[in-house]
């Protein structure tokens, strides 16, 4: 899609990227330099203006407290060498609708930071919802990882935060998944306006 690879090298918003979470975050790329997710993600940035590239090391280092140097971009690796089979799944997966996927992502999740959710704070201070974002996994990341995860710990709060049981939000998923069944984009779209609200949401409960 050349009009997604221009619009992000000319005009690039790391909201749209960081922290989403999935197959939409930071391009995966194995060791040899194959990319298994965000072809177009990656051509965008390497065809950066000078102004998207601003924009871009300076979310990198609000996102993940990395100095980038000119000619170096932020992706994600596997932990292990995986077999032809193995990268094979993966970018296939990364190229299907993930809907059958949503609920159990959204309960591991949940699971995951359930224990540092009960002990947020009733109020979260930030001066923009992109702040905000940040400091909700800032305050999760109980394993102390160096990058906490900022999509999973913001829709884990917003999990947690619907009303009445805790497969309240959980149910919510199914119904924009059916609701949006044959447009995956404005699926997509909806669950991250959620998603990078939570902490607003939480703030006012």
């Amino acid at each position: 899609n050349e009009e997604q690879i221009k619009s992000i090298a000319e005009n690039f918003d790391p909201k749209k990227i960081f922290g989403s979470g999935g197959f939409e975050d930071l391009p995966i790329i194995l060791h040899d330099g194959q990319v298994i997710a965000g072809n177009h993600r990656i051509q965008g940035m390497l065809n950066f203006t000078p102004k998207s590239r601003y924009i871009y090391n300076k979310a990198i280092k609000e996102y993940y407290h990395i100095d980038l140097k000119p000619d170096e971009l932020l992706v994600r690796v596997p932990n292990k060498r995986l077999n032809n089979t193995e990268i094979n799944n993966l970018a296939a997966s990364s190229n299907q609708g993930r809907f059958n996927s949503e609920s159990d992502h959204a309960i591991a999740v949940l699971s995951h930071y359930e224990a540092k959710l009960k002990e947020l704070e009733k109020k979260l201070d930030a001066d923009s919802i992109y702040s905000l974002k940040n400091i909700v996994a800032k305050n999760l990341n109980f394993d102390k990882a160096t990058h906490p995860n900022v999509g999973d710990s913001n829709l884990a709060l917003l999990m947690f935060n619907m009303p009445r049981t805790k497969t309240q939000g959980i149910e919510l998923l199914n119904r924009w998944q059916k609701e949006f069944s044959n447009d995956i984009k404005s699926y997509e779209k909806v669950k991250k306006m959620f998603v990078d609200n939570a902490g607003s949401f939480h703030n006012l409960i």
